[in-house]
């Protein structure tokens, strides 16, 4: 994820965000009580500035020290000193609560000190607008009951009244008028809070998942969406996909529900962690699993390019780990590719890799390895495709994902894929045919040759070449012959290279068609 800017545009940084950047509900209320004060200091210190530059062209200097402005000043200073109270620290939704009526009420009373420093027989309208303005901002900004902000507004209308009232039969515009008035906007105001506070509770329930609250998107495949979310009670980030009921037929949703069963089976260090999953009233399923930190395969090679052997050693051999335990309890992944193998920040360990979405895995039942996708269906990359998937994909087994990793492999060390084509056909057709032309050949310099005739090995073309079991694969890869890649080594890359990963991923445009996974149904499509 792209950090926000830390240099925000001059109206953010007086008038407030147009969002607010947390879902937490006491944090939410403190964002929206701080927008508000700021909102009425801005407003009042823009005519404490006018007022004083008039009395001083009119009177002098001195003219500053009128009772009226001095009036004016002291609630200027009080807004801002509530302002700074209320960014600073956590405060408790009661004390929010009291500040925002205190602000309101203060600027009322003010209205009154100022009304009986002026001739009765002036006419001024500006307090009941200022008072109006107050009332109706702070039901617009400040989540509130109407019952509440009734109660403010009618207490606000008494007390511009009341100011009004003093100065006598002459007072103009009369106080009736003015009690009108405010009265007035107080109902408006009790009907706005009342629409904003249900519409508020309503997008809190919407973005509510059982116990874990949506953040922001951070992704969306063919199985689904994935966002950012918290937990309730334990507060810790995670990672939540979801499906919409729209979006899945019956045989989607039960994939997508499958993907959260298979993979919280797994327990490896370098498979992803699901926490949880369920389904909230309207039918959409969700599961939450950890939120990794940092950047999938296919993101560092197209921001760095190739990777030296020793980390492609590293990231092959982890992901062979995953594979062996998934294979070992009769799961095959179907769908490995460098956008499916993320690096990440684990335990303060950098370059972890974790292999995520199981949503094409296929379950190899007990009692004879029944496909339990639809029969006759290609389920996959098409990069990364093994040719077995692609003419018999009901008889693929855990040597496909090998010879997925082994592409893998190959796109690290050449930062190429084997085989590109201009349409899904032709990249299928050379998976069938084409024999892979040697990753040091491509890449234009020497490449270990056990690791690279290990690669090659993978992407045979009869699977009874390949490496049997991703077992077999991962003890081959400790026999290469290459350096280990340390934590030193991954910790200095990030730090010279992570911050152009970053960007690139800001600048990623969608994936071309053969990169995409696909599903091809043969029987509907003859």
């Amino acid at each position: 994820m792209v950090k926000p800017s830390d240099s925000p545009s001059l109206w953010n940084r007086v008038f407030g965000q147009s969002a607010p950047s947390s879902t937490d509900p006491r944090e939410f209320q403190q964002e929206r009580v701080a927008l508000f004060v700021k909102s009425l200091l801005v407003l009042l210190s823009s005519f404490y500035v006018i007022d004083a530059l008039g009395v001083t062209f009119r009177n002098g200097p001195r003219g500053v020290l009128e009772p009226g402005l001095i009036i004016h000043l002291v609630l200027v200073l009080g807004l801002f000193a509530a302002w700074l109270f209320v960014r600073q620290g956590e405060r408790s939704l009661m004390m929010l609560s009291v500040t925002d009526v205190a602000c309101t009420l203060g600027l009322c009373l003010m209205v009154v000190g100022l009304l009986a420093t002026l001739p009765p027989s002036m006419n001024l309208p500006g307090p009941t607008l200022s008072v109006a303005f107050a009332v109706v901002a702070r039901a617009a900004i400040v989540p509130s009951t109407g019952q509440k902000t009734l109660l403010v507004g009618i207490v606000a209308s008494l007390l511009v009244t009341l100011g009004y009232w003093r100065r006598g039969p002459e007072s103009q515009p009369e106080p009736a008028f003015v009690f009108l008035w405010t009265f007035a906007f107080a109902v408006a105001s009790a009907v706005v809070s009342r629409v904003i506070y249900g519409l508020q509770r309503q997008v809190l329930e919407a973005r509510q998942l059982g116990q874990y609250t949506l953040e922001d998107r951070l992704g969306e495949g063919g199985m689904g969406a994935v966002y950012r979310a918290h937990h309730a009670m334990l507060r810790r980030d995670t990672a939540v996909k979801l499906l919409h009921p729209e979006r899945a037929g019956t045989e989607n949703l039960m994939r997508f529900e499958r993907e959260v069963r298979q993979t919280a089976r797994l327990s490896h260090p370098n498979t992803v962690t699901i926490f949880d999953y369920g389904r909230t009233p309207d039918g959409t399923f969700y599961y939450a699993m950890e939120l990794l930190d940092g950047a999938d395969l296919a993101e560092v090679v197209e921001a760095t390019g190739p990777m030296p052997a020793e980390r492609v050693v590293h990231v092959l051999a982890c992901v062979a780990g995953a594979l062996a335990e998934a294979h070992g309890v009769g799961l095959i992944h179907r769908d490995i590719k460098p956008a499916n193998i993320i690096l990440c920040q684990q335990g303060g360990v950098p370059d972890v890799p974790k292999v995520v979405d199981f949503g094409l895995v296929k379950e190899l039942e007990a009692d004879g390895g029944v496909l339990q996708t639809k029969a006759d269906s290609i389920l996959g990359t098409p990069l990364y495709m093994s040719p077995e998937s692609i003419r018999a994909p009901d008889s693929v087994d855990g040597r496909s994902d090998i010879y997925a990793l082994g592409a893998v492999g190959y796109y690290l060390l050449a930062g190429q894929h084997v085989f590109s084509g201009s349409a899904i056909v032709e990249v299928c057709l050379k998976h069938l045919e084409a024999v892979p032309v040697p990753p040091s050949e491509r890449l234009g310099m020497p490449v270990p040759s056990l690791l690279e005739q290990l690669v090659l090995d993978c992407l045979a073309k009869d699977r009874e070449q390949r490496p049997q079991t991703a077992a077999e694969l991962q003890e081959r890869l400790r026999n290469v012959g290459v350096g280990a890649w340390s934590a030193s080594d991954a910790h200095a890359w990030w730090t010279a290279h992570g911050e152009l990963v970053r960007s690139s991923r800001a600048a990623a445009q969608p994936v071309s068609g053969s990169d995409r996974t696909l599903a091809v149904d043969h029987e509907r499509r003859t």
